[in-house]
């Protein structure tokens, strides 16, 4: 045999060996940039959030608006597969945020983060990476839909439970982790511990694009949450009073702590004892109608 072709033979297994493995990485490659498959925007009828703590579901919200839908599916349009599968029926991370999307079938998302990194996963299909502005733009709508912050305040609310209104760092804690209503901003409080009702007045500014338009129901609606979650974390707290001023008038909005025991039973209190019974407390107090 010449010499060469002895040098020709392990140079051709060479080469082929190489263009498999090229290949073999190419296919790879492709398939880990393979985009979430998202229905079309026309075929979707509604979207539902709803973010998961430790396994407790904290309120549905149900997205009809063709504009809000646009804006979650845009904002996972970009996710890209992972070599991470997708084995159960929801993530093994704590804390998520489920999106469903009801179009021509029900597709089943979750949105997290592990690590550094944002992830979409579709129950046994996949686990897709994302950009930190996808949970942002869903978070944003979830909130703006009346919706409780995903992230922090939660636990800051829970952290700041007390037995007595007159525990000052720990109201001044719970109030400025509450939610407001858009254009009411936060503006100190003064307490009531000398005789009953024993008193937060909670002191809000109003600012002059909103003024005109409030109070109007989702605003009321909203204000009666924070009052429940005040009674819920503060075992004396008998009556909340929301105090605005704009540039029309001085107006107020209270409440008493029968709000909370007609939401939430008698021993409302002794329900947040834990981080999970609050948070299943944030779930009942979500289900009230804006």
């Amino acid at each position: 045999m010449p010499r060469t072709n002895r040098f020709l033979k392990p140079l051709s297994f060479f080469l082929a060996f190489a263009l498999i493995v090229g290949l073999a990485f190419a296919f790879y490659n492709f398939k880990m940039k393979t985009p979430l498959a998202l229905p079309e925007f026309s075929e979707v009828s509604s979207i539902k959030l709803e973010p998961v703590d430790e396994g407790v579901g904290l309120g549905e919200i149900a997205l009809t608006q063709p504009e809000e839908i646009e804006t979650v599916l845009d904002s996972l349009q970009n996710a890209r597969k992972t070599s991470q599968k997708s084995l159960n029926d929801a993530p093994l991370a704590k804390n998520y945020l489920k999106v469903y999307i009801e179009g021509p079938q029900l597709q089943r998302l979750y949105v997290y983060q592990q690590g550094s990194d944002y992830l979409v996963e579709e129950a046994y299909v996949g686990i897709y990476k994302a950009k930190a502005s996808v949970f942002a733009a869903i978070e944003k709508v979830y909130l703006d839909n009346g919706g409780w912050n995903l992230q922090g305040n939660r636990q800051a609310l829970w952290n700041a439970r007390t037995n007595y209104v007159g525990d000052n760092s720990a109201v001044a804690q719970i109030l400025n982790n509450l939610k407001l209503p858009e254009g009411i901003v936060y503006d100190g409080f003064e307490l009531e511990t000398a005789e009953h009702p024993y008193t937060i007045k909670m002191k809000c500014k109003v600012e002059e694009l909103t003024s005109e338009e409030f109070p109007n129901k989702a605003h009321e609606t909203l204000l009666t949450k924070n009052a429940i979650i005040m009674f819920s974390l503060i075992e004396n707290l008998e009556l909340v009073y929301f105090e605005f001023d704009d540039a029309y008038r001085e107006r107020d909005f209270q409440l008493a702590d029968g709000i909370a025991s007609s939401h939430l039973g008698e021993d409302y209190f002794e329900l947040t004892e834990t981080y999970q019974g609050f948070n299943l407390v944030l779930k009942l107090i979500n289900e009230l109608t804006s």
